[in-house]
């Protein structure tokens, strides 16, 4: 028999009815879904005894049904057996969780929609403009009128900047919405900070900028973490700072922050010579779509979604991000990021040949940040460098050497200084007969052949671009010291590096695979003049027979194609191959979610290249590939 306190009329909903008094009738009032499982419930207790708590449905007067927690436990006393239990009514906070679950599962259908919708955005608005800038680029290389030059350069100029807002609106939604991972490999530290310069050098170069980088001597070269992501706040940041910065230099630095038992922390900062930011205007820099002030966003452009992106990245590699900056005194925009050291943390130093041993090598340049970085590297290398900020000086420094009997094996010397250019002093050094055997290297931010020219006529064997790959310079001076002076009238080729050389990779046979006609010519005309040959596949079925018959170098794969789309071409091109031969696959897809990068590795293809392409961009992933085959 059952036995019963408290307001059980209005929990049981009898309505002044006596409650139930067996344990048969008391089921009888529970609903039928939750019945069993309950009598289930109670049945294993009165037989192996403790306690036990249970939520279920009675059934109301009306028909409908109330939500009750019942909790109990089972007493034996003197061979009998008795159940005490408290019943609680829950319904209002089973509504509330019923109603955050269906809100839930409401929010995860629309993140999943919003993502699919950016994807599909992307995609489709991807393809067209890979065609813009492609093409664009492609017209700037050809003879052109003062006044067609200036308006194909606001096309890509204009394209760029649309290409950076629909960048910027993407990376966000997957930020927002979770989607972003941490790819944890190991990363090349200072290739990181060249790439990320480089890219915004020809920026820097159009505003005058000095733009450099440098990372303290106890920084390890190989780490292991997200060197993609880490490279994409330093792009925004020093974008940021050229974008602010009339005149002077902008500086990017890696330090040591904090050193761990497995790893450490590395502080980037870009620091700028730029109109500076008022502290009430910081507060707002790393909130989404918000600037410093309104006007920014009216003069200088931008979705003001890069800081609020670069501090969500920040924070996923456990670091933080802020400011430093007084208006008109420049900004020092910073970043940490928690790394481990790479698994072969003793590999990836810049060779240092042995003729570079306690040489004697001066830096000229008048900017004394590039001085000093010039100085800082050539000494890690165990060299003897020594600095000047102009030519008279300079000049002055030689002779003095000569003099001691102690001269320079190598000058440095930038081209763009105010009272006298590289080239001038490279032909004052040459008109001096004490000092003919000092080899010249020129530091360039413009880097035309008619100025590889000038020169070589100036008695300069080498020329780099600026700012400076530290790998690229000391390959250079090594070469330079292990072959014999170029005499000046000598027609012999100088160690010349453009940003874009095609390098080992010239002259392949390769077949693009691509539907849209736009984007042949495009990856045709760009192959061509990076000295390639190229033949077209419309979709994956003509590559695949295409491949059977002509032993292509490489292939440059559309994911997106009819027939036979490019995840499926290279399945079929790997099957086919088998273990005999595996030709290099690059993926070159307007797909730009993460996904569509890992279904292409999936698929078989070895390397991954968004739309739109840039000419820079192909001629380093086929730089790559093709050394390697």
């Amino acid at each position: 028999s059952l036995s019963w306190a408290g307001n059980v009329d209005r929990l049981y909903g009898l309505a002044g009815q006596q409650p139930p008094a067996s344990h048969a009738a008391w089921l009888l009032r529970i609903h039928p879904g939750d019945r069993d499982r309950v009598a289930q419930a109670v049945r294993a207790v009165s037989i192996g005894g403790g306690g036990f708590e249970i939520e279920f449905r009675v059934i109301s007067r009306e028909g409908g049904f109330r939500w009750v927690k019942e909790k109990g436990q089972v007493f034996t006393d003197e061979g009998s057996t008795r159940l005490v239990a408290v019943d609680v009514d829950v319904t209002e906070a089973r509504l509330v969780a019923d109603e955050l679950k269906r809100a839930k599962l409401l929010a995860e259908a629309a993140n999943l929609a919003k993502t699919q919708f950016l994807a599909n955005m992307s995609h489709e608005i991807r393809t067209p403009m890979n065609g813009v800038i492609g093409m664009t680029s492609l017209l700037l290389d050809t003879e052109l009128s003062p006044e067609q030059r200036e308006f194909a350069e606001t096309v890509r100029t204009s394209a760029d900047g649309l290409l950076t807002v629909i960048n910027d609106i993407l990376d966000f939604s997957k930020v927002e919405a979770g989607k972003i991972d941490l790819e944890i490999l190991d990363f090349d530290l200072y290739r990181i900070l060249e790439e990320a310069a480089d890219l915004l050098a020809p920026q820097a170069q159009d505003k005058g900028l000095e733009l450099a980088t440098s990372a303290d001597a106890d920084v390890p070269r190989l780490l292991r973490g997200d060197g993609g992501r880490i490279r994409q706040i330093l792009v925004n940041l020093i974008g940021n700072a050229v974008k602010f910065t009339p005149e002077g230099e902008v500086v990017v630095r890696a330090t040591v922050a904090e050193r761990t038992s497995n790893g450490l922390c590395v502080r980037f900062s870009v620091t700028d010579t730029g109109i500076g930011i008022a502290p009430e205007s910081q507060v707002r820099l790393f909130q989404a779509f918000a600037q410093a002030d309104s006007s920014m966003t009216r003069r200088y452009g931008g979705t003001g979604l890069g800081l609020a992106i670069s501090k969500k990245l920040a924070q996923l590699m456990g670091g933080e991000i802020g400011v430093d900056s007084s208006p008109g005194q420049g900004s020092t925009f910073w970043f940490t990021a928690r790394l481990q050291l790479a698994v072969d943390a003793g590999g990836g130093q810049d060779p240092q040949p042995a003729k570079l041993q306690d040489l004697r090598v001066l830096v000229v340049d008048d900017n004394a940040t590039n001085r000093t970085i010039l100085e800082r590297t050539l000494a890690s290398w165990g060299m003897r460098p020594q600095s000047a900020a102009g030519g008279a000086h300079a000049l002055h420094l030689l002779r003095a050497a000569v003099d001691g009997n102690d001269p320079y094996a190598l000058a440095v010397l930038d081209l763009h200084m105010p009272d006298q250019d590289g080239i001038e002093l490279a032909r004052a050094i040459r008109a001096d007969q004490d000092l003919a055997d000092v080899r010249l290297v020129l530091l360039t931010s413009v880097g035309e052949r008619d100025e590889a020219r000038r020169a070589r006529e100036a008695g300069i064997e080498a020329i780099l671009n600026k700012p400076v790959r530290s790998t690229a310079l000391c390959a250079t001076l090594g070469s330079l010291l292990a072959q014999p002076a170029v005499a000046e009238e000598s027609d012999a080729p100088m160690s010349y590096r453009p940003r874009s050389t095609p390098g080992a990779s010239t002259g392949t046979h390769i077949l693009v695979v691509e539907d849209n006609i736009v984007n042949q010519k495009v990856a045709v005309r760009i192959l061509e003049s990076l000295g390639h040959r190229a033949d077209v596949a419309a979709n994956g079925i003509e590559a695949v027979q295409a491949l059977s018959e002509i032993p292509y170098q490489l292939v440059v794969m559309d994911c997106q194609m009819p027939e036979m789309d490019g995840y499926e071409a290279t399945a079929e091109i790997r099957r086919r191959e088998g273990t005999d031969r595996r030709t290099p696959i690059i993926a070159m897809t307007a797909g730009a979610m993460p996904a569509d990068e890992a279904r292409a590795r999936a698929a078989g293809m070895d390397d991954f290249l968004t739309k739109p392409v840039r000419r820079e961009e192909l001629a380093d992933v086929l730089d790559r590939w093709l050394r390697e085959t």
